[in-house]
């Protein structure tokens, strides 16, 4: 080994032990949203592509590509704070939101309770059916909060 390489190592050596020991902030609550959302939206754009897919219909391909660009922002969010937050709790909570995601979609007691809603007089309103349905099942109102991002800073 050459002088220049054992520099090169050490240099390397300390500036990882420095790296070690700075202690990373635990995840604020709004990572942690961002992160949930992060697993809600994956689960989205994979339904609705494999939608996409299936049918070749419109409405997958737009619901598909409005899921990827809010997961884009998440990511982008998220990408910035990993340096300076523990990743263990962005990890969990990425995945209670794909595991949250993936119980509603396949749950058959919430389909039944949301296709009721879908039956109502009046329901060409968000905000109606969302009242509707919230009461199927009480993580619902948590994975809409995925689809507005405005609390994102």
């Amino acid at each position: 080994m050459t002088v220049k390489e054992i520099a090169a190592v050490a240099i390397l050596a300390l500036s990882l032990q420095a790296r070690a020991d700075v202690q990373l902030a635990p995840a604020s609550d709004i990572d942690l949203h961002a992160a949930y959302c992060v697993g809600t939206e994956t689960q989205t754009v994979a339904s609705e592509g494999a939608e996409v897919a299936a049918t070749n219909r419109d409405s997958p391909r737009r619901l598909e590509s409005a899921a990827k660009a809010r997961l884009l922002r998440l990511h982008h969010y998220l990408d910035g704070r990993l340096t300076f937050v523990a990743k263990m709790d962005i990890d969990a909570a990425i995945k209670r939101g794909s595991a949250d995601m993936t119980s509603i979609v396949n749950d058959p007691n919430v389909k039944a309770c949301a296709n009721k809603c879908w039956h109502l007089p009046m329901i060409d309103s968000v905000d109606v059916a969302k009242r509707c349905m919230a009461p199927c099942d009480e993580r619902l109102p948590q994975i809409w909060s995925c689809k507005d991002l405005s609390w994102l800073p």
